[in-house]
């Protein structure tokens, strides 16, 4: 075989392991615990328990994984797990005038549904 035959070939195969290297690159994965938004890319409408039709410019994904295309889209991690909210109030005035603060601490966590998901990935 010449020589240019096989410099081609190396070319090639270099190549087309750089293109392969790069597209599995852009495959994400998370846990059960997780959804992946992907946004960018198609316009997808999704129907809301109301019966309303809405376009939304991301997708989700509740595990698993998805191919992410490079320049157009991009992904982010939205936990599904217990997370602690503290809510602390400067001091308000009660109907006496009484000058009270007031401290909560409260653990909540998205649920599971499509909808629920939804209104989380919009925040």
């Amino acid at each position: 075989m010449p020589v240019e035959t096989l410099v081609t070939i190396g070319i090639v195969a270099a190549i087309v392991a750089v293109v392969i290297i790069a597209f599995a690159r852009q495959y994400r994965k998370v846990g059960p615990n997780e959804v992946l938004i992907v946004s960018g890319g198609l316009k997808r409408t999704v129907v809301e328990p109301d019966g309303t039709r809405k376009k939304i410019g991301y997708r989700t994904h509740i595990g698993g994984g998805t191919f992410v295309l490079p320049l157009i889209e991009r992904a982010e991690v939205l936990p599904l797990e217990v997370f602690t909210v503290e809510v602390k109030t400067s001091e308000v005035l009660t109907s006496q005038g009484i000058p009270i603060a007031i401290e909560g601490t409260s653990q909540v966590r998205v649920k599971t549904d499509d909808h629920s998901i939804r209104l989380a990935a919009e925040l």
